[in-house]
């Protein structure tokens, strides 16, 4: 094992990572410096613009390992069946993609509101990326197959 000494501000952002839980954090600033350095000692990880401490920083941070239960737990939501946000997912899934229109009328939701949904909550929520395509009718969004 090597040894390293951290800076305050490190240790710092340990114990906010170790506060956040399963949730992780999202960094910015000067903040991500810091995390930089930590990701580079394996002691942090980013995923999706999140970063969660490893199972190495957990041991770090005083914490126990459990790295099992904790992927379970970072799974992503799911939007309840028969929800505004299920009904679009099922159709940013289709091959075809849907429009801004074409949701908006599914949904009832004004233009903009489909625009914010499709890059905040689909995003950060259900962590699901989004593909645009310019078409013919407007944008086409769609979810890559996996």
């Amino acid at each position: 094992m090597t040894d390293f000494t951290l800076t305050p501000a490190q240790e710092a952002l340990i114990a906010k990572l170790a506060g956040a839980g399963n949730a992780g954090l999202a960094i910015k600033g000067p903040a991500r410096k810091s995390a930089a350095v930590l990701v580079s000692l394996n002691l942090i990880a980013e995923r999706d613009g999140v970063f969660h401490l490893t199972s190495t920083g957990r041991i770090a941070a005083g914490l126990p390992e459990d790295s099992d239960q904790q992927d379970e737990a970072a799974s992503p939501p799911r939007p309840r069946a028969g929800a505004k946000a299920a009904t679009v997912i099922e159709m940013l899934r289709r091959p075809e993609g849907a429009t801004v229109n074409q949701i908006s009328e599914a949904t009832g939701w004004l233009p903009h509101s489909v625009r914010g949904f499709l890059a905040g909550a689909l995003r950060k929520t259900y962590r699901l990326v989004v593909v645009s395509e310019p078409a013919e009718g407007g944008r086409v969004y769609r979810l890559p197959t996996q």
